[in-house]
């Protein structure tokens, strides 16, 4: 999700496709099949989601992100709402 006027980029990645760094997270898992297709395919994720985060970052934007293993924690979400109402409320217009 991108909130423009508040320069904010949320990204709600999926655990396994970027590759959640969080060891506790179950759905992380590199795949045990095709290895030589899967490992550079996820870890090239990664490396592409870095990129845009400092691109991003470099041009003045917030960047949030969520994982989908987050996203039935009740208490994860409180606090990235808190982290977006935050944001808007300093940077108000």
């Amino acid at each position: 999700m991108v909130f423009p006027a508040r320069r904010i980029a949320l990204f709600v990645h999926g655990c396994i496709w970027h590759q959640h760094p969080d060891e506790t997270c179950k759905l992380a898992r590199m795949p045990k099949s095709r290895l030589e297709f899967w490992r550079p395919k996820l870890e090239g994720n990664s490396v592409r989601d870095r990129r845009q985060y400092e691109a991003l970052a470099a041009e003045g934007w917030k960047i949030i992100v969520v994982w989908e293993c987050e996203l039935t924690n009740d208490i994860r979400m409180i606090e990235v709402f808190e982290e977006i109402m935050k944001h808007v409320s300093t940077h108000g217009q």
